[in-house]
């Protein structure tokens, strides 16, 4: 029994102190997420869709099909140059159909879209927008598709940008 005592002893001499600030939850909808000591979360399943634009200042629509059913929890954007002219409006929008159905739903946290500002963007500025949580606006079916949408404002020309899109199954 000793030795047990002490081999048991010595595997928790091992563990990290890191490793026990992470509790695996569950919600009352059967998701799973992880929770620290200081209150942030990783959901489990969240999924990220990484987009990339060659050029936001020309008006256009790019698209990618979600993997999972949830919400949209976030999007970031990235600029590759300064927008110098006028501010860059993107939007977001949702369709649950797979084919010929309109992009009708639009991704929203209720007051503004995403916008990378011409006063004040430099090369690697990053944005990030983030949803109104839980809204219906905001849900997208497996194998739905979603679209990110440039104004075509700036003028400048040639902005690359790359858009992640959080989706978390809630």
């Amino acid at each position: 029994m000793r030795k047990l005592m002490i081999a048991f002893a010595l595997m928790l001499a091992c563990v990290p102190a890191w490793a026990g600030s992470w509790n695996l939850r569950q919600k009352d909808d059967g998701g799973a997420y992880w929770r620290n000591s200081d209150g942030r979360e990783a959901h489990v399943l969240e999924t990220h869709i990484v987009m990339h634009m060659t050029d936001i200042t020309l008006p256009s629509t790019h698209y990618v099909v979600s993997p999972i059913t949830g919400y949209v929890e976030k999007i970031y954007g990235i600029i590759y140059k300064a927008v110098a002219s006028t501010d860059a409006v993107i939007s977001a929008w949702t369709s649950s159909a797979t084919r010929g159905a309109t992009f009708t739903t639009e991704i929203t946290n209720g007051t503004s879209r995403m916008t990378f500002p011409n006063t004040t963007s430099t090369a690697g500025d990053m944005i990030e927008f983030s949803p109104s949580v839980g809204s219906t606006t905001n849900r997208v079916s497996k194998g739905g598709r979603i679209a990110i949408q440039t104004d075509g404002g700036p003028t400048d020309g040639g902005v690359p940008a790359t858009f992640v899109i959080v989706i978390n199954p809630k």
